[in-house]
């Protein structure tokens, strides 16, 4: 199955459907393109990874100005100030997105999430205290 004419519909991307050809993209892109446009794939059917090319984490951004400096400290505000905090993301469905509120699922919190078009903007006003966390994505 040919990826990139599957989900552009563009002949520029056209190959033949031999299975020679590879894509190479973040895996959030096979999680979350099927739930917002028709792709015509089952990322989980169709697509078998071959190789990582990269890896990278997930770390807990907040302005150094909140009164929470640890984890457990940030984890206990929150349940102590439900909806007072605000949580940055690149954009709604992303995994910053389901990351989070797999956090505040497991840890019994509710933050208020604020999406924005990447992370670049999300990580400024994060730093400039408009909003007070993200995840934010480190490369390694």
């Amino acid at each position: 199955m040919n990826v990139a004419r599957t989900i552009t519909n563009n002949a520029q991307y056209a190959a033949p459907l031999d299975g020679q050809t590879i894509m190479v993209t973040a895996s959030n892109v096979l999680v979350e393109i099927p739930h917002v446009m028709k792709t015509g794939f089952d990322p989980l059917k169709d697509i078998a990874p071959i190789a990582p090319l990269l890896s990278y984490v997930n770390v807990l951004v907040v302005n150094k100005a909140q009164p929470y400096k640890t984890l457990p400290e940030l984890i206990a505000y929150a349940k102590a100030n439900p909806g007072k905090l605000s949580y940055a993301t690149p954009g709604i469905g992303t995994p910053h997105h389901l990351g989070t509120e797999l956090f505040k699922s497991m840890t019994g919190t509710y933050m208020v999430h604020i999406p924005y078009k990447g992370s670049i903007p999300a990580l400024t006003d994060v730093i400039g205290g408009q909003v007070d966390v993200m995840w934010a994505t480190v490369n390694v």
